[in-house]
């Protein structure tokens, strides 16, 4: 088997897998963007200031989201398969960022300069922003499922070493 279930929203063990991909995936994307080789000026701006801040606050909206799938998960299949457990976090992701898109129209300019940064960066890239982050979260979730089958001592290990990297990339 390639992937692990890890819908299980009650399997605390998985949490090591999905926090380590998460931090993973998030210190890749840190990487390119800070160096310019993803071309967004609002989402350098956003690293650069925020640092990191901006990376967890990217990580941990990650998890949430892949936890949130978690639970939902058990009412619409019976058992796992990584395609439809994916969907169902596409689906989380989407009304997330359509949510968020509806807030951030709501409240005034500079209530928030993350906010700021985050309205900036919605006007800059548009609707490619819904694909940017479903790339981040599809990825996230497979990588989270094929670390699942390794043991959680190893999972952990992968986790501190992810943060220890974090923590330099910025």
């Amino acid at each position: 088997m390639l992937f692990a279930d890890i819908s299980n929203f009650y399997n605390f063990g998985d949490l090591a897998a999905i926090g380590n991909s998460a931090i993973f995936v998030e210190n890749c994307i840190l990487g390119l963007s800070v160096h310019g080789i993803i071309g967004s000026e609002r989402l350098a701006e956003w690293y650069n200031r925020f640092g990191h801040e901006a990376m967890f606050t990217e990580v941990l909206l990650i998890i949430l989201g892949i936890c949130t799938a978690r639970f939902i998960y058990k009412y619409l299949f019976n058992e796992f398969s990584i395609v439809y457990f994916v969907l169902v976090v596409l689906a989380v992701q989407f009304i997330h960022d359509i949510g968020f898109y509806i807030f951030l129209a709501i409240i005034p300019v500079g209530f928030s300069p993350m906010f700021d940064i985050f309205r900036s960066y919605m006007k800059e890239v548009g609707p490619r922003a819904l694909l940017g982050n479903a790339f981040v979260i599809t990825t996230t979730t497979l990588m989270a499922s094929y670390s699942a089958m390794f043991s959680p001592a190893l999972n952990v290990y992968s986790l501190l070493v992810s943060i220890y990297i974090a923590i330099y990339i910025i």
